[in-house]
């Protein structure tokens, strides 16, 4: 059962980066960042091997803890599994990207173009999570009230230090524009 369950997540992995591969055609001149499947992925391929044990051994826990306490765990853990398939199905079936790097502009649930940036720099927070933090010019701090916007770019199909390159790489010739 191990290994058919390595092997279904490791085929979900590579049909969603075959899915995500297709759709570069459809957007030239861009590089699309999408987050990733893979903590959804552990999280039912562990739980339903669980779900199923704790399904099949249920009168042994129902005397340990009582009927109504593991009927309602079961149902809740039932619901939390569902809910993993479908955030897994609705990124495989239509992808949204997390961030978008054009030509003129970074879109990270925000959208700035090149020239409102006075440079890019790599940063995490307490948790470890690591983000792209990029400063703004000042008739854009004015505007907006804040000195810098933060991109997330961990949890996405490819490693952060490729987003952070990705970004980097097309603010640098526009770093001197007016």
């Amino acid at each position: 059962m191990a290994v058919s369950t390595v092997f279904v997540f490791w085929a979900a992995l590579v049909l969603y980066d075959v899915r995500l591969t297709a759709l570069i055609p459809d957007h030239p001149g861009e590089l699309r960042f999408y987050p990733t499947i893979a903590g959804n992925l552990v999280f039912v391929a562990m739980g339903l091997p669980f779900l199923f044990t704790a399904i099949v051994h249920f009168d042994h826990l129902a005397s340990k803890i009582g009927q109504n306490q593991t009927t309602l765990a079961l149902v809740l853990f039932s619901l939390l599994q569902v809910a993993a398939l479908a955030i897994i199905v609705s990124k495989f079936v239509a992808p949204t990207p997390r961030i978008i790097v054009a030509e003129r502009s970074l879109a990270c649930g925000w959208k700035h173009n090149w020239r409102e940036m006075t440079g890019v720099d790599l940063g995490d927070d307490r948790k470890g999570r690591e983000y792209a933090v990029v400063g703004l010019q000042p008739p854009v701090v004015r505007a907006l009230g804040i000195s810098s916007e933060r991109c997330r770019i961990d949890g996405l199909s490819v490693d952060y230090k490729q987003v952070y390159g990705a970004i980097v790489s097309a603010w640098q010739p526009h770093a001197n524009d007016p």
